[in-house]
């Protein structure tokens, strides 16, 4: 996923496992295996021992070239799984900003970014007087704010980045600390309460994220913070400490009031720089305290233990030092767990290796050596399962996990390297480029070995819950079937043999890049200060201007056109759709600080990425004046091959995405929705291609998932029960009026709905309208949105 670079993401959820032994279980070299043992604490309703919830970063269900079978048609183990085993939704639809960390917090909490907090792309910003500042949004569940590049905590913000609101419109839940508002309520709750172990493989924000994190976590005088204050030779990335101790997680269950011995009994040797080989010889506990101050019903007293350094004794069979050469063997099968060094291996028996090269622990880095440790927030298919099946086996019955997009260049899927034999001129990869085809191969065939080892340990979909789904679709910009520029394709269209060629002349992958503020200043003579947030453009006006210059902006962006050589198009409007403040309100992705709200968000067309910052420049030879006078829409627009999958934006090929679900109390509906062949009309809106299917988005996906297994939140969601895809009616959900009301509720409520589509089709017509000299028709809009905003919100909450 893009989540290393900006970023984009993952999940898989696990559960317990029966009593049943696992015959055959043992290691060469006399190591054992983890054995699927049963954890017995957890209790969940319905038959349900296990629970396995997986997050795709943009692996899509619907083709993006109408002859290139698509991700998941090149993925037949897992579209055939829910095909056969439950059901397969592809009727989906995210929240917005549809982003990787917005829209997985959304299916991991089952809220709205403007109650979660993070409803605005990958990183956001916060104004500090005339100032606006840069912070990430990947960060751990509890973390203060974190600035971007330095990576420190802000100095001037106070509040949790997931700063929580239990109520619509926004408002922050005061805490005992002054000026400090409360974070928002954990995912895994629910499941430690009832004595269910959950392990977290590079699930956005329930890992760690950031070196920053250390501290918040470990304790500014632990171990390992002092590993990381001891690491001087990258301090801008501080990879070793991200191998050792970012991007896993394990929260442990309680049962009357014990922690898991998953907890209880973990042990490692840790980091201690009074030694002369910088290590301390003895194992050490490694569980610290999960601490949830602001959780709603108290959170005291349990455990975690968060890293592949510390992970990896519990995953590869206990004890506190490497288990080598260990082997799972189960049904018939034997999987490697272990290499001869005790480190973790995927699904391809390939280590499982940091994403940098090594260090040496002071040295110079080696560029072909990598340290064993957590792969990075682009983990593959082979990656992510491998660990999800170790927690698993380890007695660990909850699981969530991320796995990254297919269709950029990979290293280490098949073999150690990055990827030969592609078409794409970078590292994009257009629709049946070998390359891309090659990694949904890998992809399919870790999914493979992936159910049958499960299936061997008797972790099925008659005892287990299975919960997949990618946290938004992306739009192709690049070169493609009916554009002004095209692949080269052979083989028979829609079959699996149909392969595409690129170049970066006639058939260049790749995003049409806008340098925003020059194209601004020189077309349409706009030098207002800004700061840029792309995917989507959340405008931050800064110097203090008034509403009369940020007005004047607005019309500005709207009138903007640029070169795009896909459409043929040398002078096409960029925008699509714009939204002022109370339609981000309305659309649910501002919070509960103030200081975040964007001044305008801009929803690009989707061929288009803007630039970043403060500024930017088109270089030299840049003439005044709109086309064809001037030529900013040529010399400020190029395409950049480095990336050409874009979301963040509001349309239908990004909004709508798919659900799979498979389990005890599941339907066998096999596809619920329009099939993959079926192609969007990309300027009709989302409504108008959300017409086939039950209607979900991803705020349904936790309600759902809890009420199968018997459990809910101390916090009302803004998702309802899938009843249309169950055989068992949870709760109020039985009643016969439960459905209709809850579809109802969907297009009132949800960002992408009825509701929400008209607001931002309104609003983008009101905000380019008028002058500076007359401005009726915005101003009179403005004041009817306002109270017809209101009346939403409050039939909303009251639905809820």
């Amino acid at each position: 996923m893009d989540r290393m670079l900006g970023r984009s993401r993952r999940a898989v959820i696990g559960a317990l496992l029966a009593t049943a032994t696992v015959a055959g279980v043992t290691g060469v070299a006399g190591q054992s295996a983890p054995l699927a043992v049963a954890a017995t604490g957890c209790q969940l309703g319905n038959g349900i021992q296990h629970v396995i919830h997986l997050t795709f970063d943009n692996v899509h269900f619907f083709r993006d070239n109408p002859n290139v079978p698509s991700d998941l048609e090149q993925m037949p183990n897992l579209l055939n799984f829910f095909l056969n085993n439950g059901v397969l939704m592809s009727n989906n639809h995210t929240p917005l900003i549809a982003h990787t960390a917005d829209d997985s917090l959304t299916q991991y909490s089952g809220l709205y970014g403007d109650r979660h907090g993070m409803g605005v792309s990958n990183s956001f910003e916060y104004s500090s007087g005339p100032a606006v500042t840069s912070a990430d949004s990947f960060v751990y569940w509890t973390s203060p704010i974190i600035d971007h590049g330095p990576q420190t905590p802000s100095t001037t913000d106070h509040n949790p980045s997931m700063i929580y609101s239990a109520t619509v419109p926004a408002t922050p839940v005061p805490t005992a600390t002054p000026g400090v508002a409360a974070a928002a309520p954990a995912p895994w709750v629910p499941w430690t309460r009832a004595g269910c172990d959950v392990g977290d493989v590079s699930t956005a924000n329930m890992v760690l994220e950031k070196f920053a994190d250390i501290p918040t976590v470990f304790g500014p005088n632990s171990p390992e913070a002092q590993q990381l204050a001891d690491d001087t030779t990258d301090p801008s990335f501080k990879d070793p400490e991200i191998d050792d101790y970012i991007g896993l997680s394990l929260h442990c269950g309680q049962t009357a009031g014990v922690n898991s011995p998953r907890c209880t009994n973990a042990e490692a040797v840790k980091y201690n720089h009074s030694t002369a080989n910088h290590l301390d010889p003895v194992p050490s506990p490694t569980a610290i305290a999960d601490k949830l101050p602001d959780e709603p019903g108290g959170y005291n007293g349990f455990e975690a233990v968060h890293g592949h350094r510390y992970l990896q004794p519990i995953l590869s069979g206990g004890g506190a030092g490497p288990n080598p050469n260990v082997v799972h063997s189960a049904g018939g099968h034997s999987y490697p767990v272990t290499d001869a060094a005790g480190n973790l291996l995927d699904l391809n028996g390939l280590e499982l290796d940091g994403a940098f090269p090594d260090h040496n622990d002071g040295v110079a880095a080696n560029p072909s050596k990598f340290n064993a440790g957590f792969p990075g927030f682009s983990p593959t298919a082979a990656q992510s399962l491998a660990y999800v099946a170790d927690m698993q086996e380890a007695g660990v019955p909850v699981t969530y996990m991320y796995i990254s997009d297919a269709h950029d260049k990979k290293r280490n899927i098949d073999a150690p390297g990055f990827q030969t034999g592609c078409t794409s001129p970078g590292n994009a990869l257009g629709p049946g480029d070998p390359c891309y085809k090659a990694n949904l191969a890998s992809y399919d065939a870790a999914f493979g070995k992936f159910f049958q080892r499960l299936a061997d340990d008797g972790i099925t979909p008659a005892n287990t819950l299975f919960m997949f789904s990618a946290e938004e679709n992306d739009h192709f910009a690049g070169a493609d079937v009916g554009r002004a520029l095209t692949p080269t394709c052979t083989g028979t269209p829609g079959g699996s043999d149909y392969q595409c060629s690129y170049n970066a002349t006639t058939a260049p992958v790749g995003e049409v890049s806008v340098n925003i503020h020059t194209l601004l200043a020189n077309q349409q003579g706009d030098t207002t200060p800004f700061y840029s947030e792309p995917q989507g453009e959340s405008v931050y006006v800064t110097g203090g201007a008034d509403d009369a210059t940020i007005r004047q902006l607005q019309r500005h962006w709207g009138a903007a056109t640029a070169n795009n050589p896909y459409a043929g198009d040398a002078n096409q409007p960029i925008v699509d759709y714009m939204a002022d403040p109370t339609v981000e309100q309305l659309l649910h992705f501002t919070n509960a600080d103030p200081n975040r709200t964007p001044s305008f968000t801009v929803f690009p067309k989707g061929d288009y990425f803007f630039s970043g910052g403060l500024t930017d420049s088109c270089g030299t030879g840049v003439t005044p004046g709109p086309a064809p006078a001037g030529n900013a829409n040529t010399k400020c627009s190029s395409i950049n091959s480095g990336f050409a999958w874009n979301h963040g934006y509001y349309q239908p090929e990004i909004d709508i995405t798919w659900l799979g679900m498979a389990g005890p109390g599941v339907a066998h509906r096999g596809l619920d929705g329009p099939p993959a062949t079926h192609l969007v009309t990309q300027e009709a809106g989302v409504p108008a291609n959300s017409t086939v299917g039950t209607w979900v988005d991803h705020t349904d996906i936790r309600p759902t998932m809890l009420a199968l297994a018997g459990l809910k939140d101390d916090y009302t969601p803004d998702g309802r029960v899938l009843v249309e895809n169950l055989t068992a009616k949870p709760g109020h959900s039985a009643d016969p009026l439960y459905q209709p009301l809850a579809t109802c509720y969907k297009q009132l409520n949800a960002s992408v709905g009825r509701f929400g589509n008209a607001v931002l089709v309104a609003d983008t017509a009101a905000l380019k309208s008028g002058s500076p000299d007359q401005d009726r028709l915005y101003s009179q809009f403005s004041h009817r949105l306002a109270v017809l905003g209101r009346q939403r919100d409050s039939l909303a909450t009251r639905i809820k």
